[in-house]
């Protein structure tokens, strides 16, 4: 495995749903985005262009309170957490993760409180703000390989580190 990880800029809301849309567009079942960062930053934002991105039409909502909610595409369900709330790790199991990181596309929100669940191959993404009131910095990483077409795009628009 290598890491491999770049960092950009996105300058508003609409360009962070793009980049998203970019992001869910290379996920399959069994993939698993980890969504860290600032308070506020944007990671639900993220999960929301992400989820209508593969399931037009649909309403997202933030599982802040629920923990999870789950979309259904054409191959399989995306699995939204929002772990901000999570009191213990162990707590994790009763909603259903282990099938989600099975089965599924899991985005997790708030990933630090379950770092023994993370798949190796897991996608990291860190939301922080950037140096004006829309700007956000972005930077993704993976030790492995399965994210290559992902960095493949995205290189042709930023510099990979």
């Amino acid at each position: 495995m290598t890491d491999t990880s770049v960092s950009l800029l996105t300058h508003s809301a609409n360009e962070t749903t793009e980049l998203a849309a970019s992001i869910a567009s290379c996920c399959k079942p069994g993939d698993c985005v980890l969504l860290s960062g600032d308070l506020g930053a944007g990671k639900t934002a993220f999960a929301r262009g992400f989820i209508e991105s593969l399931c037009p039409g649909v309403q997202v909502t933030s599982p802040t309170f629920t923990l999870v909610q789950t979309y259904d595409t054409s191959t399989c369900a995306i699995w939204h957490f929002d772990l901000y709330r999570l009191d213990k790790a162990d707590d994790i199991y009763e909603t259903g993760i282990e099938d989600a990181l099975r089965d599924g596309i899991s985005l997790i929100e708030w990933p630090e409180i379950i770092r023994h669940l993370h798949p190796l191959d897991a996608l990291n993404i860190k939301i922080v703000y950037g140096n004006n009131e829309n700007e956000r910095l972005v930077s993704i990483s993976s030790p492995s390989a399965r994210w290559q077409p992902l960095f493949e795009v995205l290189e042709k628009h930023v510099s990979i580190t």
